[in-house]
């Protein structure tokens, strides 16, 4: 990763490609959340693509190592993948794992005020998509605590109203 980012310093493509393809021919499941954070450093998109595909195809394995930290830029990049291979109530609760950690790593209590905002503080909150869940999904956030009641009012409107105009079909 030295050389890459040395390479990328002093504006040497040639060598740049060669640790990109180095770096892509060693990535593995236990190390991906690393070059990811490293990539994203050096703001290497070709480097972060292939980072995010490796993590989109094995979310639950990768995002569940506890002895790695991702940054707060790389969980808002996975988060707005549209295809990740993990429901939607998981990522949002590694999400809110990984706020409180970054809550505990920035010396802060990890009150549930304090992970919506480290969320809110990285761009993240946002990208959770709330409105795909289930009610009983919902109402697991409801015990986490970081939707605001106004918010829980609205997505079970948003639930209830998504089934409002289906038909209930006859029975003979």
């Amino acid at each position: 990763c030295g050389l890459m980012y040395a390479a990328k310093k002093y504006m040497v493509p040639y060598l740049v490609a060669l640790c990109i393809k180095y770096i892509e021919s060693n990535m593995s499941i236990r190390n991906v959340l690393t070059i990811f954070n490293f990539a994203d450093l050096i703001q290497e998109e070709a480097l972060m693509t292939m980072c995010i595909n490796l993590i989109c195809k094995h979310p639950s394995i990768i995002l569940n190592n506890e002895s790695e930290h991702i940054s707060g830029l790389c969980l808002r990049e996975i988060l707005t993948q549209d295809y990740i291979n993990i429901s939607e109530i998981d990522l949002i609760k590694y999400a809110i794992h990984w706020a409180h950690n970054e809550c505990i790593e920035q010396d802060m209590i990890p009150s549930k005020e304090n992970v919506r905002e480290v969320l809110l503080k990285f761009g993240c909150f946002y990208k959770l998509r709330f409105a795909t869940l289930s009610l009983a999904d919902l109402d697991c956030l409801r015990v986490l605590g970081i939707l605001t009641n106004s918010e829980l009012l609205h997505l079970n409107y948003i639930h209830t109203m998504r089934f409002k105009d289906e038909r209930i079909p006859i029975m003979d």
